[in-house]
Formats: structure tokens, sequence, C-alpha cells
């Protein structure tokens, strides 16, 4: 199961720094992720299974759990970034 969440959020990681800010209605949520509205729909009802994201009068936010994906996803793409760079450095010498 946790492989199931890891894969989600990776899969919808764009979601899940869109709603990060604020949340959003699912329109909002389409527009700013350039996808149709029931791709929105279809995600959210993934990332609800996983406790990760909810629906509150009308609009799709993060939970707790999913605030820290969110975080955690961030930090661990900020570092696979500086670990490219350190790679590109290294081959540069």
């Amino acid at each position: 199961m946790s492989r199931d969440v890891a894969q989600a959020i990776v899969k919808h990681s764009e979601l899940f720094h869109a709603l990060y800010e604020n949340p959003m209605y699912k329109r909002e949520l389409a527009e700013k992720m350039g996808v149709s509205k029931s791709t929105v729909y279809n995600a959210h009802k993934e990332l609800e299974e996983y406790g990760l994201v909810k629906k509150k009068n009308g609009m799709y936010e993060l939970t707790k759990q999913g605030e820290l994906a969110t975080v955690i996803h961030y930090g661990y793409m900020n570092q696979i970034f500086y670990l490219t760079t350190l790679d590109g450095m290294a081959s540069s010498d």
C-alpha cells in the first residue's frame, strides 16, 4: 500500500503543489494545471482514498497528511536537483 501512495504522490505532484498554496475549486485547479475537470476529479478520488486530499465547501484541499507529503516530495525533488547539479559539476572537471 505504501508503494501505491508514493506512486500517487509522484503522479499527482502538480496537484499537491497547487493545493499547498490554498484550496481551490475543481475549475480553478484544472485551469492552473492545464488539465480537464474530469482529470482533477479522478486525481481527487484516488488521493482521497489515501487520506491526502479532501473536498470541503466545494473546494479541494490537502489534509495534514497531504501537506506533509507535499513538503517531503518538494524536499526530495530539491535533493535530486542538487545531486544532478553536483554530477554536472564533477563531470566538468
